[in-house]
């Protein structure tokens, strides 16, 4: 099924394998080198190219990952807005399997959204046509266009963020948890009356700022404590953190 003989790479991607594959440093002139590999499957003996030499210059840059798209209800039904089109999921991995958090506005029980592959409905997945599945189910499979009639995706309207895993290989979507706020709380507010966090759709992030912050503290959902983060491996009911030096701070949680 290969036709053809040529593949175009960009200068990020490049970049990008030589910062994060080879671990060369930055903007320092490197001399390394390419091959091309080639197999049948997974069975059988990998053949290599010779390799040329390459002399690379890695740029300091942020780094970026495929996407898919949710547009929907809540938004104008528009994946080509630039002003929406910020609410979506990465693959971190490069696996087909994409995840993060989702800002759907205000809970909604009319809200219906599907996702997209790109910033069009050329193609989409959502829930195949006869099938209810419960509200804020925690699991369950969409089918895209290659596998028949699809409606909209509509059981997750009650929260306004919703942390989601999306295998676009099988079709399975994970509702992994949702919230209608986070927030900052601790010995700088009794441990109670949180600091309620802004969201930054483009960078992905919420954000608060808090002067005269001291002492240790937790990330809450909801203003309480079904949900928290705190340190040790920083996830869900770690140990509470601490402000090295008080302060005004503005303070970021990427979930």
């Amino acid at each position: 099924g290969i036709t053809t003989t040529e593949i175009e790479l960009t200068y990020e991607q490049i970049n990008l394998a030589a910062i994060d594959g080879l671990a060369l440093p930055i903007e320092v002139a490197a001399a390394t080198q390419i091959r091309i590999g080639a197999t049948v499957g997974n069975s059988y003996q990998t053949f290599y190219s010779e390799a040329k030499a390459l002399t690379v210059t890695p740029s300091s840059m942020e780094k970026t990952y495929n996407m898919i798209y949710m547009p929907g209800s809540y938004q104008g039904w528009k994946p080509e807005d630039a002003a929406t089109k910020f609410q979506v999921l990465y693959e971190f991995a490069g696996n087909g399997v994409f995840e993060g958090i989702a800002d759907l506005g205000e809970p909604d029980e009319a809200r219906q959204w599907k996702f997209t592959r790109d910033a069009n409905w050329d193609f989409d997945w959502g829930i195949a046509k006869g099938e209810t599945p419960e509200a804020e189910a925690k699991e369950v499979t969409l089918i895209n266009n290659d596998g028949g009639d699809r409606d909209n995706i509509n059981i997750y309207t009650a929260k306004r963020f919703y942390h989601f895993t999306m295998d676009t290989n099988t079709g399975l979507l994970k509702h992994n948890y949702s919230f209608n706020q986070v927030g900052v709380v601790g010995e700088l507010n009794g441990w109670g009356g949180d600091e309620v966090m802004a969201f930054n759709a483009a960078k992905r992030r919420f954000y608060v700022d808090i002067e005269n912050f001291s002492g240790e503290f937790k990330f809450r959902a909801d203003a309480a404590w079904d949900m928290n983060w705190g340190g040790a491996a920083f996830g869900i009911e770690g140990d509470n953190l601490k402000v090295a030096e008080a302060g005004n701070y503005r303070v970021y949680l990427y979930l």
